[in-house]
């Protein structure tokens, strides 16, 4: 993929803001920063693919204490490396710590990049893209797209000397992923099924623990009051709705994986493929019919208050939808037998 680099005065950057996502944007920011700096490369792998191969698509993951960290790629189930080494980039990425570079080491990167018409992942928890850079006789700072950007967002501009005090890495792709279809989509599907069933990975409730932990928390008062004396209920209520929020974009990113997959061959496997895509679609559609029950902290602060019905409702939401969960599961573990 030709991609622009455009040049005005002490200013460098990419034209790459066709390959933003429309509001409401991609929450998993890792994912997005990568499926845009792959396609910059010519890659043909989109965010719900990476989510999916990654094991994000099928994941749910629960802290103890409702740490919004649950969903992080990197956290529990690491899905950031297991996307690396399904995809054979694990040896070809290149990534540098902002806080051990020299400054005119990290200048070379982004200039030498952002000249060849890539953009530089930029992460500290969240992932972000440097997208160009500005270089003249005073100073030099970057381009920064924030992790949330959406199509037609400005990049902040950054410092170079204020970005080496963050704590974060700049990550570089240099080349394409490769890998053999048949044999990633297997182990995929095997991978979706398998961290379904972990009960903990790490600190973390994996997979129908982590739900069961989930539901049972929400309908105990004691757990509720003590979760609330130790974020606050505004930052409760976000942590909860970032959780949720994440589980409804990993099971659209399911059932778009699995539409990709609706023209192969084989009329068993193909009925199975389908009743995928309609299970986890129902999913979704279920757990969005629910939102005004999931408070975010603006919400809060505006007055309204989490009630226990409400929760109630949450709770039943979930237990529904882990029904639609198991089911999905037994049509990948048929959809494993006809590959």
């Amino acid at each position: 993929m030709k991609i622009n680099v455009i040049r005005k005065n002490d200013h460098v950057w990419l034209d790459i803001d066709d390959l933003y996502p429309q509001k409401p944007h991609q929450p998993n920011t890792v994912f997005k920063a990568f499926a845009i700096t792959l396609k910059t490369l010519g890659s043909t792998l989109d965010y719900s693919t990476l989510m999916a191969v990654s094991g994000a698509a099928f994941r749910f993951q629960l802290h103890p204490q409702w740490c919004p960290s649950s969903p992080h790629p990197d956290c529990g189930f690491n899905c950031t490396q297991t996307v690396l080494k399904q995809l054979g980039l694990e040896e070809t990425i290149q990534n540098f710590n902002l806080e051990k570079a020299q400054k005119n080491d990290l200048e070379q990167v982004v200039f030498k990049n952002i000249d060849a018409g890539k953009p530089v992942v930029a992460s500290s928890f969240e992932a972000g893209l440097i997208v160009g850079y500005i270089q003249n006789q005073n100073d030099t700072a970057v381009l920064l797209r924030e992790p949330y950007s959406s199509k037609g967002g400005d990049a902040d501009i950054v410092s170079t000397r204020l970005l080496m005090k963050i704590p974060g890495l700049l990550t570089v792709f240099d080349k394409i992923p490769q890998y053999n279809q048949d044999e990633l989509f297997i182990s995929t599907l095997k991978r979706a099924v398998e961290i379904a069933y972990h009960e903990k990975i790490d600190e973390y409730f994996c997979g129908f623990e982590a739900f069961d932990n989930w539901i049972s928390d929400l309908l105990n008062d004691k757990k509720i009051n003590e979760l609330v004396n130790e974020y606050g209920i505004a930052d409760l209520c976000n942590a909860n709705a970032h959780i949720y929020h994440s589980l409804v974009d990993a099971r659209k990113s399911a059932a778009e994986y699995f539409k990709d997959f609706l023209n192969d061959t084989g009329t068993n496997k193909q009925i199975h493929i389908m009743n995928a895509v309609a299970l986890y679609e129902e999913i979704v559609k279920i757990l969005r019919n629910a939102f005004p029950h999931v408070l975010l902290k603006w919400q809060i602060k505006q007055g309204q208050e989490w009630r226990p019905v409400m929760r109630k409702e949450q709770a039943e939401t979930l237990q529904t939808v882990v029904e639609l969960e198991h089911k999905a599961l037994y049509e990948i573990e048929q959809i494993i037998k006809y590959v």
